[in-house]
C-alpha cells in the first residue's frame, strides 16, 4: 500500500514517543514514587495518589502521541462516555486490539485498578508505577480471581481485556478467556464493556512498534450498556453464557 500521511515523520515520531513512554516510566519510578512513599504514612492514600499519577501520565502520553500526529482519536459519546467510565466498582471489560489500548484506557478512567502481566513488574521501565499503584499480577489464576473480587467489593474500579492479550491482525474473532466472566459472577458486578476500534490496523499482536500502519491510525471508543449476569446458573454455566454475551458486544460489526 502506498505510503502516506507523513509516513517517515510518522515512523521517527512513534520512535520518540516510545522513548519518552519508557523513559518517563523509569524517571517517575526513581524519583517520583519514592517522594510519593514519604508523602503520607496511609497505604491507601499512597495507592490513590500512584494512581492519579499514572493516569495523568497516560493521558500526556496520548496527548503527545496524538500532538506528534502519530494518530487520532475520538470517543462516542464523550461527555456521557466519561461519566460512566469514572463511576466506582465498575468492571470494564474491553476488546484488545492495540498495544496501546490499556494506555488510552488508564488516561480516561482517574482510579482504576488493572491485570498486569507479571513480567512488567520485574521491567525497570514499568516496575516503579505498577508495584506503587498496586495493580493485579497474573500469577496464580485463583488467586487472581481472588484479587480481583476484593478489589471490586472495596469499591474499586477494575480494568479487564477478556482476550488476555492483543488480537492477532488476522483473527478477527478471538477466543474469550472465562477470566473476567467469573470475577463478575463471583463479584456480582455487572461488567461495562468498551469496544475498541482501530483503522488502519497497527501495533497488533506479532507486529513490532516499527511496523507502523500505511497511514494515520484512527482509534475509537464506544461504551455499550451494563451486561446483565446470568440467572439460575450454575458458576461455569454462567460464566460460558456471559462470555459469549462479551463476544456479541465487544466484536459485532
Amino acid at each position: 500500500m502506498k505510503k502516506q500521511d507523513a509516513y517517515y515523520w510518522r515512523l521517527f515520531a512513534t520512535a520518540l514517543s516510545f522513548s519518552l513512554f519508557g523513559l518517563g516510566g523509569l524517571l517517575i519510578g526513581i524519583v517520583v514514587f519514592p517522594l510519593l512513599q514519604l508523602s503520607s504514612s496511609n497505604a491507601d492514600i499512597r495507592q490513590h495518589r500512584a494512581r492519579k499519577i499514572n493516569h495523568l501520565a497516560f493521558r500526556l502520553f496520548i496527548w503527545s502521541m496524538k500532538s506528534l500526529r502519530v494518530l487520532t482519536y475520538e470517543i462516542k459519546d464523550n461527555n456521557n462516555f466519561r461519566l460512566k467510565i469514572n463511576q466506582p466498582s465498575q468492571l470494564i471489560i474491553a476488546n484488545h486490539p492495540t498495544l496501546i489500548d490499556v494506555c488510552f484506557l488508564i488516561s480516561f478512567v482517574e482510579q482504576t485498578n488493572c491485570i498486569v502481566r507479571h513480567g512488567l513488574f520485574n521491567n525497570p521501565f514499568t516496575r516503579g508505577p505498577l508495584k506503587n499503584a498496586a495493580y493485579i499480577p497474573n500469577i496464580d489464576a485463583q488467586q487472581l480471581i481472588n484479587d480481583c473480587k476484593n478489589s471490586l467489593q472495596q469499591g474499586q474500579s477494575l480494568l479487564i481485556f477478556p482476550e488476555g492479550t492483543r488480537t492477532a491482525m488476522a483473527k478477527k474473532t478471538p477466543k474469550l478467556q472465562r477470566g473476567a466472566a467469573n470475577i463478575a459472577i463471583q463479584a456480582q458486578v455487572k461488567p461495562c464493556p468498551i469496544k475498541i476500534k482501530c483503522h488502519p490496523h497497527t501495533l497488533s499482536k506479532g507486529k513490532k512498534w516499527y511496523n507502523i500502519a500505511h497511514q494515520r491510525p484512527h482509534w475509537t471508543f464506544e461504551m455499550a450498556e451494563p451486561i446483565e449476569l446470568p440467572e439460575n446458573s450454575s458458576p461455569p454455566l454462567a460464566a460460558r453464557e456471559l462470555n459469549k454475551a462479551f463476544q456479541a458486544v465487544l466484536f459485532a460489526d
